[in-house]
């Protein structure tokens, strides 16, 4: 294989679904090093699970610390992570049994620095099995403006084999959600090649009470960072300018969809403002999504009709 490499798992309150996904850790075809658990505060039985499985398995490591997030968490892991190689797996989903394994194939290409899978939000008992050829090599640019674009690779922390030592330069932004579209194009751009492959390596587990299916002022993070994005884009990459631009048009219509439907006036006018900005610019470019070019199109009807579909169309 490419090395050695680690699974890290933070957890917080997992307790229903934890040992499905340090299971599916365990069960690798190419076995981790290391599988770092991350117990980032958790006030259930979480905790327990995990020292558990520390006791258990020699490979197995957990990390006790106070709760800061997602992005303390996953950094907290990467810091202990003494292998090649690293991957990420939340605490509700699970591995297809040779997902690294897969992933490790991809990596053993020339002068790739990030290999990326596909994934299936079916929890299937058993996984079709693995063509362990057939993926697509392209460029660190190339993926980066599929990704804003989102026309196929997703910008998930997990699902993904990351090299180790660009980690020391990239790591999560903490206090803020959708850490992981902040971290992507950030690696990203340190990577010489990106593989990617379609097929399911991973069951994302998609949980209706989590913070990201629940309006809190907070989702509206997603703003300041395509921000960010587009400033950085505009400065350094130009070429990847529209990209930037339709992702972050793709944000604000989102965030204002739901801050419509949940009465949160402010939020709801910055994003109208940016919406008329950027609507001519969906409808013109032809790499933009019929979905987006659909909602910059509805737009024009005005905000009354947009207040009604946000009723049934924010997610």
């Amino acid at each position: 294989m490419i090395g050695t490499y680690s699974i890290i798992i933070p957890v917080y309150n997992g307790e229903k679904y934890l040992r499905e996904a340090v299971e599916s850790a365990l069960n690798q075809s190419w076995a981790a090093a290391q599988i770092i658990l991350v117990d980032d505060g958790s006030t259930d039985s979480s905790g327990k699970i995990c020292d558990e499985y520390a006791e258990r398995y020699r490979q197995v490591e957990v990390i006790h610390r106070q709760n800061g997030g997602l992005s303390v968490a996953r950094n907290t892991g990467i810091d202990a992570a003494q292998t090649d190689w690293v991957m990420f797996l939340d605490a509700d989903d699970k591995l297809c049994r040779d997902a690294a394994a897969c992933l490790a194939c991809m990596t053993s290409e020339p002068e790739v620095d990030l290999a990326i899978g596909g994934c299936t939000m079916e929890d299937l008992e058993t996984w079709p099995a693995i063509d362990f050829t057939g993926q697509r090599t392209t460029g660190a640019i190339e993926a980066i403006e599929e990704t804003l674009y989102q026309t196929g690779t997703l910008h998930s922390a997990w699902g993904k084999l990351l090299r180790r030592q660009f980690l020391d330069e990239v790591r999560f932004t903490e206090g803020i959600l959708y850490e992981d579209l902040d971290f992507f194009y950030r690696y990203c751009l340190l990577c010489r090649k990106v593989a990617i492959k379609d097929d399911p390596l991973i069951y994302y587990r998609q949980q209706r009470d989590s913070i990201m299916h629940i309006w809190k002022p907070q989702r509206a993070d997603v703003l300041d960072i395509t921000d960010r994005i587009e400033a950085f884009m505009a400065e350094n990459y130009p070429d990847l300018l529209p990209a930037a631009r339709d992702r972050k048009f793709s944000a604000y219509y989102n965030i204002y969809l739901l801050a419509t439907a949940n009465g949160d006036r402010a939020i709801a006018d910055r994003c109208w403002k940016i919406i008329k900005e950027y609507r001519r610019g969906a409808l013109n470019d032809p790499k933009v999504r019929f979905k987006n070019k659909a909602g910059a199109l509805l737009s024009y009807l005005g905000r009354p009709v947009l207040k009604i579909a946000s009723k049934w169309g924010a997610k």
